[in-house]
């Protein structure tokens, strides 16, 4: 029950079990949830490796005939890179997981997009790019997350009903209510119930000291406005704001809340105006869960994959005008949000149509529909005796 498991969860299942069979190879052990379970049935089979080696987990998957071969992790620690150099699949191929390169000339492909990976940053790629029609990430926050975030808030974020609309709480699992409504929800939080909020709930590894530097320019533009941030890691609170004391930043501008659960998580992109990408690493589950809520997001994107897939994402919902061109561009488009209602109003309007958008970004059976048809572009080129090249998806 983590991040690319949740986004894995909307794929899985999807699929037209006429046209493509999928076989899960799990690297992991159960952690006997009820998340783990659905995954498990969701494949058409199932395996457990993690009691394998390397060498007899490529066993185990040539046996089972593979065609085509996901690696999700890359050379993230839960990743196992030497499966696949040892060549268990014909087609061998790095998806969702690892935004970057693996570097390894036994994969394949990289499943992209050309928002994540424009044509001209091919070089640096040792896969041929497979570019999907609109993004290459999927959510499945409609069936995940549908009841964290109420209809009646978005609508009220948008001042289209009245907060008297609202229930007084929303069950966020495990026995936790927390209260409805943006201004009952900030002041749980201690945050300023009327005040300007702009936020980041990335992991604060993803944070330099430019990007730093750039949101400290931004609260001094905006006289009302708080920056919030998570304690995630804990350490990192009390060096921010020893950094922020340097910059001359007034006590109180920055605020941190703690780490919540996934529900939680979710929920807490309500109380935000906006949300303030890191350029560097952009959020990528993070912010397709703001996205969800409505939020709108601002990012920079870079060279590398890695800071290029808040973007696409951005792109896939109708809101490429938040994509910034340079650090100035991002100065100027957070601000702007921030101080012209009605922008920013459009932006959330716009979201709210993308959350149920066919084909958009929160369409995980649009996203299986893409891949069977990428995987079968692949397998034909194969069969055909060429080697892999860069091709788009056609559907």
């Amino acid at each position: 029950n983590q991040p690319l498991a949740q986004l894995l969860s909307g794929l899985v299942g999807r699929h037209d079990r006429s046209r493509i069979r999928l076989h899960g190879f799990s690297l992991g052990p159960s952690d006997q949830t009820l998340f783990r379970r659905h995954l498990e049935v969701s494949f058409d089979a199932f395996s457990d490796l993690s009691a394998l080696s390397a060498a007899e987990s490529a066993t185990r998957i040539h046996a089972e005939g593979i065609h085509v071969l996901l690696n999700l992790n890359g050379h993230s620690r839960s990743g196992n890179m030497d499966i696949f150099s040892l060549r268990p699949a014909p087609i061998q191929v790095s998806y969702l997981g690892f935004a970057s390169t693996t570097g390894a000339d036994y994969v394949d492909y990289i499943i992209t997009d050309r928002i994540a990976s424009p044509p001209d940053h091919a070089h640096a790629y040792t896969e041929q790019l497979c570019y999907m029609p609109k993004t290459y990430f999927s959510c499945d926050h409609p069936r995940l997350c549908a009841h964290a975030v109420l209809q009646p808030e978005l609508a009220e974020i948008v001042g289209d009903v009245p907060s008297s609309d609202l229930p007084e709480t929303v069950h966020v699992g495990d026995g936790v209510e927390l209260p409805a409504g943006r201004a009952a929800l900030r002041a749980h939080y201690g945050l300023p119930v009327d005040g300007l909020l702009l936020v980041n709930f990335n992991q604060l590894y993803k944070l330099d000291p430019t990007t730093f530097r750039l949101w400290v320019q931004i609260l001094r533009a905006l006289p009302a406005a708080t920056l919030v941030l998570l304690r995630f890691p804990a350490g990192a609170e009390a060096q921010l704001l020893r950094y922020a004391d340097m910059l001359e930043v007034e006590r109180g501008r920055i605020v941190f809340l703690d780490v919540a659960e996934r529900d939680e998580h979710v929920r807490r992109g309500l109380i935000g105006d906006v949300f303030l990408d890191t350029p560097l690493c952009n959020g990528h589950t993070t912010v397709a869960d703001a996205l969800w809520t409505c939020l709108p997001v601002v990012t920079f994107p870079g060279e590398k994959m890695a800071s290029r897939v808040a973007a696409s994402m951005l792109h896939a919902a109708g809101c490429g005008e938040l994509v910034a061109s340079s650090f100035r561009d991002y100065f100027d488009i957070a601000v702007r949000l921030a101080r012209d209602v009605e922008f920013r109003n459009s932006i959330r309007r716009r979201l709210s149509d993308a959350r149920v958008a066919p084909g958009g970004l929160f369409d995980a059976g649009a996203r299986m529909t893409e891949l069977s048809a990428a995987f079968e572009q692949m397998y034909r080129n194969y069969e055909e005796g060429s080697l892999p090249a860069t091709f788009d998806v056609k559907l």
